[in-house]
């Protein structure tokens, strides 16, 4: 529900992507910490390899091996990835803007994101006889509304929250794109070669933001080929990025191979993100993304007029990541692909 549910161990959950995700969750930790587990195998299916993203889980059980409860091992990573995803976001901000203030209203609108339904919201509680009451207890989610097509939640209680191995991906890739506006400045190898090493790290920590990351990066790095005066010397300087990514990531990619290729045949073109989308026109579609994306949307689109070419530089990549969640279906659950499209949006 909205308000939460309180059982009789005293758990809370806010919201029902709780209820979906965390009994795996729960079961990955358990397999680590109750067994002894290595290679991982799947908890649920005997015999087969946990080809999942289960780094997040795994430091969850190393917090509970050292003697912390299940409640505790779970909250204190979070908060701990909370810190160091809004930490980079504001760093990204800086380094980008050279603007602490734009920096932390960039936060603000990223982990505060709303859309459309905030008209739904306001209509009901001018109708609402007691509108504290009103807003202390809501009746519904105004951020889901599919009879709506308001589809884009709020990322930190629909991704963050709920699908744990996001928040650490997600920080780890704001990590990565610091490290690259860095880059744009210092043109240091040394930024790449670390560049390359977080994002040779992600597969295994949330395979999404692998994707998603590397397919900005990849872009970025065709940008950088593409404009540079020296093709030779500029892709000399991209291996110090690409090799460390290519060489962690690998064995990684190679050990989930069996749920990547099943996965694979999950995988269909299709336009709009979502099902209902496919086949739409392009001014509905911008009507269904303004209604969703909200504030960031016009604000971006303005922003590529004022901001300087290499803010420019650095944006581009991200519009092929909008581009491959809006035309791909990653798996069969089409609102999976907002794990792409989070980091377009931010």
């Amino acid at each position: 529900s909205v308000t939460g549910n309180i059982d009789s161990a005293g758990t809370v959950t806010g919201a029902g992507n709780i209820w979906y995700d965390y009994p795996f969750h729960f079961s990955v930790i358990n397999s680590f910490t109750e067994r002894i587990n290595f290679p991982p195998q799947h908890p649920y299916l005997l015999g087969a390899p946990l080809a999942y993203p289960f780094m997040m889980d795994f430091l969850s059980a190393i917090v509970v091996k050292g003697g912390l409860d299940l409640r505790n091992a779970i909250l204190l990573p979070h908060l701990l990835f909370y810190f160091v995803l809004s930490s980079f976001a504001y760093f990204i901000g800086k380094q980008i803007t050279k603007s602490r203030a734009a920096a932390a209203f960039a936060v603000i609108l990223f982990l505060f994101n709303g859309n459309a339904g905030i008209f739904d919201f306001a209509s009901d509680a001018v109708e609402s006889k007691d509108a504290v009451n009103f807003v202390q207890h809501l009746p519904k989610d105004y951020s889901h509304s599919p009879e709506s097509r308001i589809e884009f939640l709020n990322t930190a209680y629909s991704i963050f929250v709920s699908q744990r191995s996001a928040i650490m991906g997600f920080a780890a890739s704001l990590m990565l794109y610091f490290l690259l506006a860095c880059y744009l400045e210092r043109r240091d190898k040394r930024v790449l070669l670390a560049a390359g090493t977080v994002l040779g790290l992600l597969p295994l920590v949330h395979t999404h933001s692998f994707l998603a990351a590397s397919v900005a990066s990849a872009f970025g790095g065709i940008y950088a080929l593409a404009t540079g005066k020296n093709k030779g010397a500029e892709f000399k300087r991209l291996l110090w990025f690409a090799l460390p990514a290519i060489l962690l990531a690998l064995p990684q990619l190679l050990w989930m191979a069996p749920q990547l290729g099943s996965g694979a045949k999950l995988v269909k073109m299709q336009s709009g993100w979502l099902d209902e989308n496919d086949g739409l026109g392009a001014i509905e579609l911008a009507i269904f993304w303004l209604a969703n994306a909200w504030l960031a949307l016009p604000l971006a689109v303005i922003g590529l007029f004022l901001a300087p070419k290499k803010t420019r530089a650095y944006y581009a990549p991200f519009i092929a990541v909008f581009l491959l969640g809006n035309r791909v279906k990653l798996q069969w659950w089409d609102w999976d692909n907002i794990k792409i499209f989070v980091h377009w949006f931010f």
